[in-house]
């Protein structure tokens, strides 16, 4: 194989040519070279910021050429030097995205965030490249993959969740909350997730961010009214007692919701809201008739709640259907308890 590779003088005239068919064969000579064209490809690798060309050729060397294309992302190329390799990059699919996923995961910082740019610009495989790179032993790493995922156009719910999970890294903590709170009702929602972390600090994180949020953090943790954890279930509903009239609103539609379950956990919260929740009372009343008898018992109680009662009377909703659905023997008592129990800690 040896013999076929042209020489480094042969090179460069078949690369300043202007046939494209020289230089494309050229390419794909030193492709099927393998290792042995390493040379080849450093000395194509560092024209690319001055010669399109050179971009090109590498393009169509594949692996080797993807890889001498990544070793121009770092801080003592020009600029122009780094968009052409991302561009080259990027243009060669698969094998581009294999590169950069490397360059990722290198030493050179300049490097790392070029690579998390174009990573950003190459779609789904792109945000697998990055998705990976959360789990990164090195923090500096796992920080330019987050950033990446920050840059993405559009997220996925699959890598928001992802990176929602980084609030249980202290490294990486505060910039993922800050760059989930710029996704809206996404971010939010994973957001959300975290509130049934085992992670304190997480926990914590979590709920600020949400707070900040206001009504689209409330309509986030509404949805973990419903979740499998009830740790995470029971910090919801405590995050929505604090969270006032953004709260309330937010709540609204599970009163009506087809689940029981949450039609009565959303009663119980709007109780615990008191006068920020008198808009809700006559969405309430209506559930002193709800065909579930957890449902009717906490709208029953939240109506009596301090800050209700007073509005309850006003709207004029009777006090006899009031009792009728407290003293509702269809429930054992113990179901007459409060679910949610503020926290102690």
């Amino acid at each position: 194989m040896a013999e076929t590779l042209p020489s480094v003088h042969h090179m460069h005239a078949a690369h300043l040519s202007a046939d494209s068919r020289q230089r494309i064969g050229l390419a794909r000579k030193l492709k099927d070279a393998g290792p042995l064209a390493d040379d080849h490809s450093k000395i194509l690798a560092t024209q690319i910021g001055g010669d399109r060309r050179s971009a090109a050729m590498l393009f169509w060397m594949g692996e080797a050429g993807a890889q001498a294309l990544a070793s121009q992302l770092g801080e003592d190329r020009d600029n122009l030097t780094h968009r052409m390799a991302m561009t080259s990059l990027l243009a060669s699919g698969p094998t581009g995205v294999q590169a950069l996923h490397a360059a990722l995961g290198g030493s050179d910082p300049v490097g790392r965030q070029n690579a998390a740019e174009a990573l950003a610009m190459a779609g789904d495989s792109g945000s697998g490249a990055l998705v990976d790179r959360l789990k990164d032993p090195c923090d500096d790493v796992r920080l330019s993959a987050a950033w990446g995922l920050s840059r993405m156009p559009k997220l996925s719910r699959a890598a928001a969740l992802s990176l929602a999970r980084c609030l249980e890294d202290p490294a990486v903590r505060s910039f993922a909350v800050e760059a989930l709170s710029l996704r809206g009702d996404l971010g939010a929602s994973v957001l959300a997730t975290q509130l049934a972390s085992q992670q304190q600090e997480a926990q914590q994180v979590a709920t600020s961010g949400l707070q900040k949020l206001g009504e689209a953090g409330a309509r986030a943790a509404v949805e973990m009214l419903s979740h499998e954890s009830p740790a995470g279930r029971r910090r919801a509903a405590e995050l929505l007692a604090s969270m006032g009239p953004a709260a309330s609103r937010a709540l609204a539609p599970s009163l009506r919701d087809k689940d029981a379950d949450l039609r009565r956990r959303a009663a119980e919260v709007l109780g615990r809201l008191g006068s920020a929740a008198a808009g809700e009372v006559k969405a309430l009343s209506r559930l002193l008739e709800d065909p579930n008898p957890y449902a009717r018992i906490s709208a029953a109680r939240s109506l009596r709640a301090e800050g209700l009662k007073e509005a309850a009377s006003a709207a004029g909703v009777p006090e006899e259907r009031i009792t009728a659905a407290l003293n509702s023997r269809q429930v054992p008592r113990r179901a007459r308890r409060p679910r949610f129990a503020l926290s102690q800690a």
